[in-house]
């Protein structure tokens, strides 16, 4: 076969300002559909908001924010608040490395899987 395959994840995505906006344009050239924060004129919002946001419009977040989102990942599940899903990238990968940490993540859970839960690029195998 010739050209992009389908995917196994329909899941589209939202960059925050502290993910990097090259891995964004990658995953764009792959085929994926990507919003980001300073598209979506939220430049200096909280990231609660962010996420907020990424919720409302059935994207998973995308961050390099590992300081912040593993609380506000717990704060959203003990108040039984819904999203589409958070990737964090941890440490200094390339932007291969994150293109195919993601990718893999994307490949083996389909967008319903990626909900609610709280994932690590970098680590854990992806």
């Amino acid at each position: 076969m010739t050209g992009l395959q389908p995917r196994k994840s329909a899941a589209r995505l939202h960059f925050d300002e502290d993910a990097d906006l090259r891995l964004a344009r990658a995953l764009r050239r792959r085929g994926y559909d990507v919003s980001t924060t300073p598209e979506a004129g939220l430049r200096s919002h909280s990231d609660e908001e962010q996420l907020a946001y990424a919720a409302s419009q059935g994207r998973v977040l995308v961050t390099h924010n590992i300081a912040h989102f593993p609380g506000i990942y717990d704060e959203w599940w003990t108040r039984g608040e819904e999203h589409a899903g958070i990737i964090i990238i941890a440490g200094r990968l390339s932007v291969g490395e994150m293109l195919r940490g993601v990718e893999a993540l994307l490949d083996r859970y389909d967008a319903r899987e990626l909900c609610n839960r709280l994932f690590i690029v970098g680590q854990s195998g992806f």
